[in-house]
């Protein structure tokens, strides 16, 4: 039986899901209590979360930039 875990919003974690597709693989993490985003650069318009198209290495080349600088 699966279970949704009740996170408040400002507390889950935050999944990137790089070359994301149509986010199936994601749903157990998202019941898990993570926030997810995805990144592909194939426009996917029926992924569930929220969603940015684009070159997912410079996507995460970016966020990886904006960790260490914070």
């Amino acid at each position: 039986m699966t279970q949704t875990v009740d996170i408040p919003r400002e507390r889950r974690p935050l999944l990137l899901d790089l070359f994301c597709c149509t986010g199936g693989a994601l749903m157990g993490y998202h019941r898990a209590g993570f926030t997810v985003h995805g990144v592909n650069i194939v426009h996917r318009p029926w992924y569930p979360f929220a969603f940015r198209q684009g070159d997912a290495l410079t996507v995460l080349t970016r966020a990886l930039a904006e960790a260490v600088a914070a």
